[in-house]
């Protein structure tokens, strides 16, 4: 028999037992609920669950299976590319006669990558199919050759090491050692990227707020796209020079921020390998310039006690909607994402109008980008589109691209047809060839302007002698891309 000390010892240690579940209990649901969380605890966290929809949203941007089977060793492709522009669309007069409309561009290619081999047979020709001028890219490891038979017996070599000096020589602006073609995979954001862009982002805010101007509302409904939605809605309640204050400081942050500057810098290296204007555009100043701007135009302004609203909203523990609300302006970040279905659209109100509009929708295997906006009074709509067939051996992608305005429409469609292969016959390189990379600069432009002078002479041809160069002047002019009928491709471009 137990003695009344023992029992008494017995008590107090099943107590303190006791004692210590409900505490692991309570922290428990404290670290893995939002019980017993404040509300600015609660609009902080959610809001910072925004960097899990940036991955999110990356991750819609592509078809990771069609991906897979292009990052696989051996396979051969076929792409072709037609564009359609429409002149006074919607009206009586609509004109379809453009010589852009009557060409299309074929590509066959090989790759293998087992052996950093690469092929492609690239073909631009006239609506009858009887006129052509081809070009054949062959890649054997390093050497990147360019034939043109219909055009000259001799290829023409380059290196694929210090690209910039070569590129210093025929004077094109082209930064890097050598040819990337993996260059967009450079503009996602890592996980370590988005989650120092969180932390440092947030803690700008933090620091500026005090715990009374937060807020919660449970069991709100909201609608997005077209879904009625149960969320708890946090908010977060300003004045408009407190706003601006913390939009400042961010501002300020993201001049100098090295990791979106870096994205800055690869969207100016994909810009650099294509066609380039007579102007060179430097994209960091030009970003750095606007932030600049937009701190001043703020530092002209920045009073006033006018309300301003952060709203984030918050359903089954994962943000679907963030609101900043103004009294000038409302900007909407909304995000739905299930494993078949995904939604993601940054909205802008003025004056209770939709004036921008960004809307990102994945299905199955589609992809659906569409942008509208207003410029002036000229309502604009951008729609992206791809749809993708994927099996073991015979892929495909179906993408079109369509700008409409009040009097202009333009689509382009792009096919690419994949199959999978178990070896190839690879191809030789032209034997008779000359290397441009060891070539001066006074030999590298004679070559060049011969090369130039005969494509062009050959796409005169093609076009049946009509300017293309002049037809897209007058596209882009159309669609207020450009004021005037300017030379928007420079000879250094052509020969480039």
């Amino acid at each position: 028999m137990l003695t009344k000390k023992k029992r008494r010892m017995i008590k107090i240690v099943i107590t303190v037992f006791i004692v210590i579940i409900l505490i692991a209990v309570l922290v428990m649901l404290y670290l893995t609920t939002d019980m017993f969380k404040s509300d600015e605890t609660l609009f902080f966290k959610y809001l910072g669950k925004n960097s899990e929809n940036m991955s999110e949203i990356q991750n819609m941007l592509k078809n990771q299976d069609f991906e897979d089977i292009l990052k696989s060793n051996i396979y051969t492709e076929n792409d072709e590319l037609t564009i359609n522009y429409i002149e006074d669309y919607g009206t009586t007069s609509e004109n379809t006669d453009n010589i852009i409309n009557k060409l299309k561009l074929k590509i066959n290619g090989e790759t293998d990558k087992e052996n950093d081999y690469q092929y492609k047979n690239i073909q631009l020709l006239n609506d009858d199919d009887d006129k052509s001028i081809q070009l054949e890219l062959l890649q054997n490891n390093e050497i990147y050759q360019i034939t043109m038979p219909e055009l000259f017996a001799q290829s023409i070599d380059i290196e694929n090491t210090n690209l910039e000096e070569f590129a210093e020589k025929i004077g094109y602006n082209y930064t890097g050692n050598n040819i990337n073609f993996d260059i967009t995979e450079n503009l996602k954001f890592s996980e370590e990227e988005i989650e120092i862009l969180k932390d440092k982002y947030i803690n700008l805010i933090k620091v500026k707020v005090d715990k009374n101007d937060f807020s919660k509302k449970s069991n709100q409904k909201i609608a997005i796209n077209g879904k009625e939605i149960t969320a708890n809605e946090y908010i977060l309640k300003l004045t408009k020079e407190e706003f601006n204050n913390i939009y400042l400081d961010i501002l300020k942050e993201l001049k100098n921020d090295e990791i979106i500057l870096n994205k800055i810098d690869t969207v100016q290296e994909m810009y650099n390998l294509g066609l380039q204007n007579v102007k060179q555009i430097n994209f960091r100043e030009v970003y750095i310039s606007n932030i600049e701007e937009t701190i001043n135009n703020i530092n002209r302004t920045n009073i006033g006690v006018d309300e301003t609203n952060i709203i984030v909203y918050e359903s089954k523990g994962k943000t679907v909607s963030t609101i900043i609300e103004t009294t000038d302006y409302e900007i909407d970040f909304d995000n739905l994402f299930d494993d078949n279905k995904n939604f993601s659209a940054i909205t802008v109100i003025e004056n209770e109008n939709e004036t921008k509009k960004i809307q990102l929708e994945t299905n199955d295997n589609n992809i659906k980008y569409t942008i509208n906006y207003t410029e002036g009074q000229k309502p604009i709509t951008i729609i992206l589109e791809e749809k993708y067939g994927v099996n073991n051996k015979d892929s495909r992608k179906d993408a079109s691209f369509e700008y409409k305005d009040d009097t202009n429409k333009i689509e382009v469609i792009y096919n690419k047809y994949v199959k999978q292969a178990n070896n190839l016959e690879l191809k030789e390189s032209n034997q008779n060839s000359i290397n441009l990379s060891d070539l001066e600069k006074e030999q590298l432009d004679i070559i060049m302007k011969t090369i130039s002078d005969s494509i062009s002479k050959k796409i005169n041809e093609i076009a049946n002698n009509e300017s293309i160069e002049e037809s897209i002047q007058k596209i882009l002019k159309n669609i207020g891309f450009i004021k005037e009928a300017e030379e928007i491709i420079s000879e250094r471009s052509i020969r480039s």
